[in-house]
């Protein structure tokens, strides 16, 4: 009588055995599957500038063709080593000079100067030159992109893994967008500046250690002609920028 064949309890058939071999030995070969990358924000440009200057009006303009472009986030840190009886900088803030000078000593620069423009903390340009500027941008590597949403009078952000980058600093920077101001004295005397970017409060926001986080700013206390908040991320030794956000009012 015919009877079917029949693998013993135990006993791979040989077919299957090799189809097995096969298998685990292309899986054995495969790439690991790659981590999702974390975005890139736009390129940081930080401007330190005066209206008692008569150099910067020039990088003022610069700046704010940049600030059109989706891949630049522009910031412009008034001084107030140039005021005078003659004129004072409107926004001109102590805070500004702070960050100049902490750039003057990471990047091993004889003095502070204006215009002078920083790109992701990283790198120091003339204010003016547009072309030194754009291949700062194109050659820096990009701050990571920090996500987030408004709550009442909070900003609810997520900070992404930056394994490595950190320990950081966040730094909370209120901009109001554009300022148009008549100038009565000093070496712009006379002149009507359109100003652009112009950083009206800065806060540190609290250390990171570049973990995963989800962290709550306070948005409480904001300048009135503030038009938007800016976050970033800076590292603690060496002052670079690392990961960066912006939110409209």
């Amino acid at each position: 009588m015919n009877r079917t064949s029949r693998d013993e309890p135990g006993h791979s058939h040989p077919a299957a055995a090799c189809l097995a071999a096969l298998l685990l030995a292309v899986l054995a070969t495969a790439p690991a599957a790659a981590a999702p990358a974390t975005a890139a924000a736009p390129a940081v440009v930080e401007l330190f500038t005066s209206e008692g200057c008569s150099s910067c009006p020039p990088a003022e303009a610069v700046l704010g063709s940049l600030a059109s472009r989706p891949d630049v986030l522009a910031l412009a840190f008034h001084v107030t080593y140039w005021d005078s009886t003659a004129w004072r900088d409107l926004f001109g803030q102590a805070e500004a000079v702070n960050v100049q000078d902490r750039y003057v000593r990471t990047l091993r620069l004889p003095s502070a100067y204006t215009p002078q423009v920083v790109v992701n903390g990283s790198l120091d340009v003339l204010g003016s030159n547009e072309q030194g500027i754009e291949q700062a941008i194109g050659q820096l590597p990009r701050p990571a992109l920090v996500t987030g949403k408004r709550t009442d009078a909070a900003w609810v952000v997520k900070l992404p893994a930056l394994s490595g980058a950190c320990p950081c600093m966040l730094q909370l920077i209120s901009v109001r967008a554009v300022a148009v101001v008549s100038v009565h004295g000093g070496e712009n005397a006379g002149r009507k500046l359109r100003e652009y970017r112009v950083v009206r409060s800065l806060v540190e926001a609290g250390p990171w250690d570049g973990e995963a986080a989800d962290r709550t700013i306070s948005l409480h206390d904001l300048p009135d002609d503030a038009t938007s908040v800016v976050l970033l991320a800076e590292r603690q030794h060496d002052a670079s920028i690392v990961a960066a956000a912006e939110m409209a009012l």
